[in-house]
């Protein structure tokens, strides 16, 4: 054992520390949500008013704590159950703190495992992290404020539609009566009055500059009338267009809306079934078989590290792991 010591390096204790900080992160995480889970199984048993009692006779914690624990049990346990208790079902949220982890609990579930992804969490500090969610927060605001205006834009566009529906409506009123108006003047004979000499050439010329006075007015009030129908008809073509190409958005957006609350909803179902499989014996067992296989791995990734700088000291140490895990093995049996 002693000239095992004094193989030691510096590169070999700082790899030893990095190991242990990893596992004191990862037990901080899965101790948090057993604490979380035993907070809420005494609140369901305690009666009305005797929860915040029983808070400051049993525990060190303060009702808003105790709350953070018991959304933390919620939002990590009880939708991520494994074989032996809590499990995260990303290697980057096992690797948080668990200071980290009550921070994404802002981050709606089905959204952070990607996200801490994405920042980079395991790697920033917790300052970092809660700007990185506070920048998502305002981005999520600003896509809310476009939706509402596209909605608001939509309902526009519609009641630009009607509008102009109501206006082309009583331009075509307005059209049908002035056509109605002339076929009167074409079909009515034409009557002057003269009080001495009847001058029917005189009767004529006046009869036909009235109608053509009249034509002219008419032609001039059709021809006004046909540019704002034109005008009407390409706003209303316009206006239907928007209307139907905002109508195609909101749909699509109500579908992945409806998509993505029945992925949610089979998800919470899912949690629901393995919670109920949880079991406190089976947890703690699971935490230290975690860290027993982890630390198993780091110890094979450090003796290689070691055989490759020293092949006699390495298959000593190789051994010395192969009577261990045979010690393992027979205790095991002995056991059963």
């Amino acid at each position: 054992m002693s000239e095992l010591m004094k193989k030691r390096t510096p590169e070999l204790i700082g790899a030893e520390i990095r190991m242990y900080v990893d596992t004191g992160r990862r037990l901080s995480l899965l101790c948090g949500i057993e604490i979380g889970r035993r907070l809420t199984e005494a609140k369901e048993m305690l009666q009305h008013g005797e929860w915040l009692p029983w808070l400051e006779r049993e525990t060190e914690f303060s009702s808003s704590s105790a709350q953070r624990y018991m959304k933390l049990f919620e939002e990590y346990g009880a939708s991520q159950q494994g074989l032996f208790g809590p499990e995260t079902n990303s290697p980057t949220l096992g690797n948080l703190p668990i200071s980290k982890a009550f921070a994404l609990l802002s981050v709606p579930e089905s959204d952070r495992i990607e996200f801490a992804e994405t920042v980079d969490a395991e790697h920033i500090s917790v300052r970092e992290l809660e700007e990185k969610i506070k920048e998502r927060e305002r981005q999520i605001e600003a896509l809310r404020k476009d939706v509402d205006g596209e909605k608001q834009r939509l309902e526009e566009s519609e009641r630009m539609r009607k509008e102009t529906e109501a206006l082309l409506n009583t331009q075509d009123d307005m059209l049908k009566e002035a056509k109605k108006q002339i076929q009167d003047l074409e079909n009515r004979p034409v009557e002057v009055a003269v009080e001495t000499v009847r001058d029917e050439e005189a009767i004529r010329q006046a009869a036909e500059e009235a109608k053509k006075k009249t034509a002219a007015e008419f032609e001039k009030t059709v021809k006004h009338l046909e540019t704002q129908l034109n005008k009407a008809e390409n706003e209303r073509a316009e206006a239907v267009k928007k209307a139907e190409n905002a109508e195609k958005g909101a749909e699509e957006k109500r579908k992945a809306a409806e998509t993505e609350a029945e992925r949610v909803r089979a998800e919470l179902e899912e949690a629901k079934k393995k919670l109920k499989a949880s079991d406190a014996n089976v947890t703690a067992f699971g935490i230290r078989y975690n860290t027993i296989q982890d630390d198993f791995g780091k110890l094979k990734e450090a003796l290689k590290t070691v055989q490759e700088q020293d092949k006699e000291t390495g298959a000593k140490l190789r051994e010395a792991v192969r009577q261990l895990v045979e010690y393992f093995r027979k205790e095991l049996e002995q056991d059963v």
